[in-house]
């Protein structure tokens, strides 16, 4: 059997769900069609088991994992084309627009002292600092939720699927989610606020990301950075084949990707920044 090269893992709509199933699992649309409908009953775990022989000449590697990146942009992404997608970390730690528009709020952040500055005042975002405390202020209590937010939860993420990226509940079409963060901590961050969603556009940032760029609980495996193994690249298959019949065929919940920490998306991997509609 010749090995299956080149495939793009997408689900971001029902169509493009249906076509990835068809060109990896060789079905004619008809034949598909019944294979669900029919033969499997509609269950996603049997279509799973009659079908994963068919990805056995699938190598992981070479699959290319589309998903969507949420912003708000002031600039119609403009930065995100030239630099690409890149963590939390980094955009607080470099000269980006958002570190450039926190300073206007007198907001800065040494990523590497684990410090931020509000308005000439230096406090600890040592997010392990936290952790050992049992007894914490209010204040400690507000910027732990930031400590935790720059010091751990700080990689890329994206959609590969949403029918209503709304639904994610934080407005992060109308603006950067980590601001709403800061408004305890600092009156001007409010203001920031309110200026970001009266002049941003949202978007929808296309791109996409290899095996080895994604954190593994993406897939619903152990967080590790080991090499993938055999068994987790089998499971790794049958999680894209439940996920892609569940989209294809039926309304499925939102579902995540996450890359890696300190790994980002590169220009060269965004395929389009498409301006969101008002009923997305």
């Amino acid at each position: 059997m010749v090995p299956i090269m080149g495939v793009d893992f997408n689900i971001t709509t029902s169509d493009a769900a249906y076509g990835f199933l068809l060109d990896v699992l060789g079905f004619h649309a008809g034949e598909l069609i019944m294979e669900y409908l029919v033969d499997c009953s509609r269950n996603v775990d049997i279509f799973v088991e009659r079908n994963l022989l068919r990805l056995a000449h699938l190598d992981i590697f070479d699959v290319r994992f589309v998903a969507y990146h949420v912003t708000a942009s002031l600039d119609d992404c403009e930065e995100i084309k030239r630099t690409g997608i890149r963590d939390l970390r980094y955009v607080l730690s470099h000269n980006t627009m958002l570190s450039n528009f926190l300073g206007r709020g007198s907001i800065q952040f040494d990523i590497e002292n684990r410090t931020m500055l509000v308005d000439g005042n230096r406090f600890n975002i040592d997010y392990d600092y936290f952790c050992g405390r049992q007894l914490r202020t209010r204040e400690e209590e507000q910027l732990e939720d930031i400590a935790h937010r720059v010091c751990y939860d700080f990689c890329v993420d994206g959609f590969l699927t949403s029918d209503d990226v709304k639904r994610y509940g934080t407005d992060i079409h109308k603006r950067p989610e980590f601001i709403s963060k800061l408004i305890k901590v600092s009156p001007k961050a409010k203001e920031l606020d309110e200026y970001w969603r009266s002049n941003s556009k949202p978007y929808k940032v296309f791109f996409y990301v290899t095996a080895d760029q994604i954190h593994k609980f993406t897939f619903g495996l152990e967080k590790n950075y080991l090499p993938y193994s055999a068994c987790e690249q089998e499971q790794i298959k049958r999680w894209m084949l439940g996920w892609a019949v569940d989209r294809a065929f039926d309304p499925c919940g939102d579902l995540y990707i996450y890359i890696r920490d300190y790994e980002y998306v590169p220009p060269e991997q965004i395929i389009s920044c498409e301006i969101m509609d008002q009923d997305e």
